[in-house]
Formats: C-alpha cells, sequence, structure tokens
C-alpha cells in the first residue's frame, strides 16, 4: 500500500499540466494562440498594436475568433494577405472566393471574416472594418 501511495506521489510531482493563459479579455484556441475583437473601423494594415491580425489555422480557432465578433457587427479584418500563404492547409472561404475581384477599387488582397457562418471573403486592403487580432498564449 505504502508503495503505491509513493508511486502515485511520483506521478503527480513528475507530471507537468501544459496550459495556455490568455490575459484579460482575451479568448484561447487551443494551446497556442489567444484571439480578441478591436472595433474600431481602420484598413488592414493599421491594426493590433503589439499583437498581429489573426491568421487561422484550424476550425477551432476559426470559431473562437468568429465568436470574437459581436453580435451587430458583420465582417473583422484577418491577418492574410495576397499571395495567400496557408501554413496548415486550413481555409474557410465562402463559396466562390477567393475571386480577386475588386472593380474600381483595386484587388481583393485582403481578407476578412463574415460572422454570419464564420466564412472568409477576399476584400481591397483599405476598406474600413473592425479586425480580430491574434498573439501566443503564455504557457503555464
Amino acid at each position: 500500500m505504502k508503495l503505491i501511495i509513493s508511486t502515485l506521489l511520483l506521478v503527480c510531482l513528475t507530471t507537468t499540466v501544459s496550459g495556455c493563459v490568455c490575459d484579460e479579455g482575451w479568448a484561447q484556441a487551443g494551446d497556442t494562440k489567444c484571439f480578441k475583437f478591436f472595433e474600431e473601423s481602420l484598413p488592414q494594415d493599421q491594426h493590433c498594436g503589439s499583437s498581429e491580425l489573426a491568421r487561422i489555422d484550424s476550425m477551432e480557432e476559426n470559431n473562437v475568433a468568429r465568436n470574437q465578433i459581436p453580435t451587430g457587427v458583420t465582417t473583422a479584418w484577418l491577418g492574410f494577405r495576397r499571395p495567400f500563404n496557408f501554413t496548415t492547409g486550413f481555409t474557410r472561404w465562402r463559396i466562390g472566393e477567393p475571386n480577386g475581384f475588386g472593380g474600381k477599387y483595386g484587388y481583393e488582397n485582403c481578407v476578412e471574416m463574415k460572422r454570419r457562418r464564420g466564412v472568409w471573403n477576399d476584400v481591397v486592403c483599405n476598406k474600413q472594418m473592425p479586425a480580430i487580432c491574434s498573439k501566443d498564449c503564455q504557457q503555464q
């Protein structure tokens, strides 16, 4: 009995629980990222300060980012720019996108997320809208 308790105690002492901690107001996605909505409407390259525009690598991250967009807001910037480079291969394009069409406003080289379904659309980069920003979480 003593041996079993000693073994359990040793296992408990040597096992570390990895976790992700986000700053207040940021939402956790998985074990690596935190997301936050910023409501100021700005062109894509003027958001996020010390964090960065969200680059989404999984459906879980897409759902967490989407849930940061408040009701009543229809779109928010993501951090992708043409030529699009998706490191994990994950995308969530709206049907028919990306199409690059921009008409008189130029080419659609940036990406927005549509709140209603969490799908992505390519848009001109100087459009003004809120943003979803991301940063690495702090490991405990």
